[in-house]
């Protein structure tokens, strides 16, 4: 081992990273002391063994983090890196900012190399221990428990289908939900606790059980879409939708189907309408792994399943609604496909809120790109009519958007 310590700034140039969270200098003497007296426990392939026995983990992929910390470990610098990015894992409450913030290391090329493209899953499996904790905190059922734990193995799955079957991770801020223990199989879908209504929108509800959102605090291109999307960037027409209030009425543009904003104006009458869901609230996101079917019956046997979940093991999370931010929310895919396929049925159960979206999700999704903003539309695949039409729409110049729908849970 090298124990010439470098400083910050010279051991993340050595890695080819520019960028790094400034509150690593507070740490930093303290992990490099600790690495220089016992070296890193995370380069050691002997670790996920470890891991594997003791939390039933890494089932599918144990070799490819084995062959990782193995490439890693002839690396002083990353190893040093590595022990940073564990420690800078500890602190949840600063993980998001800290992942913003860095550059992540990558070779001089830029090209493929395992030490460096395995180096986040490496770092995310140092959290398991953590990550078991909050389960059994809860007493979940082990099934729960199992595949929350197998759960990061997807930031593998996932590189090694998009890159010819190499040893990679990729995603890992979105695997956050995973160490934080947010995320639970519930038979066709993953349901993710404790997220946040985030969107542009107000959701007014009448005694009828009618649902309206309108549109708060957002730039909408004159067609319509959220200003900045893929082909609505002109600011010509543009104009900036809010809620307004007084004492008797809400006034405001409604979102209409896809998510459009209308250029109507509408007014609700409090006599009549009431809110019930606001940027803030706490919701249950909907997320769709690959594989299975869209039936109406599965689908809804996972809300009702759902919500008898939550009830039991998370009766502090009162939560006011699921939501599914997907390309498969884009009503633009009935039109397509047609109305009475399972994906058109499954999106049409939510009302739509626009949201500001590059239109490139089918490439990651659908086409399993490693780079979702480098398409050789020409050169896509045809292996199914959904992969035909969705290249021919996009050859069209046409895009299929990124749209956020919701449920409110009393009207499932």
């Amino acid at each position: 081992m090298n124990n010439t310590r470098p400083t910050l700034e010279a051991l993340m140039h050595s890695v080819n990273s520019k960028r790094w969270p400034a509150r690593w200098e507070s740490f930093y003497d303290r992990v490099m002391d600790e690495y220089e007296k016992n070296g890193c426990p995370f380069a050691e392939p002997s670790y996920y063994d470890g891991l594997a026995e003791k939390y039933n983990m890494l089932p599918n992929f144990l070799e490819d983090y084995k062959a990782g910390a193995a490439a890693v470990k002839e690396d002083d610098s990353l190893c040093r890196v590595l022990m940073l990015i564990c420690e800078s894992l500890k602190d949840r409450k600063n993980i998001a900012s800290d992942i913003r913030e860095l550059e992540l290391p990558h070779s001089q090329d830029g090209g493929y190399s395992i030490k460096y493209d395995m180096l986040t899953a490496l770092a995310m499996a140092s959290a398991a221990r953590y990550q078991h904790s909050l389960y059994t905190a809860r007493s979940l059922p082990q099934e729960h428990i199992d595949y929350g734990m197998r759960h990061l193995e997807g930031m593998v799955r996932n590189f090694k289908s998009r890159n010819n079957g190499r040893s990679g991770a990729m995603s890992w801020e979105w695997y956050q939900l995973g160490i934080d223990a947010k995320i639970y199989r519930i038979g066709r879908l993953e349901i993710e606790i404790f997220a946040k209504f985030t969107q542009n929108a107000i959701v007014y509800e009448n005694s009828k059980g009618e649902v309206i959102a309108l549109a708060n605090n957002v730039r909408v291109h004159r067609e319509g879409y959220i200003l900045g999307s893929a082909h609505y960037k002109d600011e010509e027409g543009a104009w900036e939708a809010s809620v307004t209030e007084d004492e008797l009425f809400c006034a405001g543009y409604p979102y209409i189907r896809r998510g459009v904003v209308s250029k109507g104006k509408i007014r609700l009458a409090k006599d009549e309408w009431r809110r019930i869901i606001e940027p803030g609230d706490p919701v249950v996101s909907l997320h769709i792994p690959a594989g299975g079917g869209f039936t109406d019956e599965a689908i809804d046997k996972c809300f009702a399943d759902s919500k008898e979940f939550l009830a039991k093991y998370f009766p502090d999370f009162d939560y006011k609604a699921f939501v599914c931010s997907s390309w498969l929310m884009d009503d633009m895919l009935s039109d397509m496909i047609g109305e009475n396929k399972n994906i058109s049925k499954f999106c049409e159960r939510f009302s739509k809120i626009g949201q500001r979206s590059a239109g490139r999700a089918v490439f990651s999704f659908v086409f399993l790109q490693p780079d979702v903003n480098n398409v050789d539309y020409s050169a896509l695949p045809e292996n199914s009519t959904l992969e035909r039409e969705l290249k021919k729409h996009y050859i069209d110049g046409k895009a299929i958007y990124e749209c956020y729908g919701f449920i409110a849970k009393d009207n499932i």
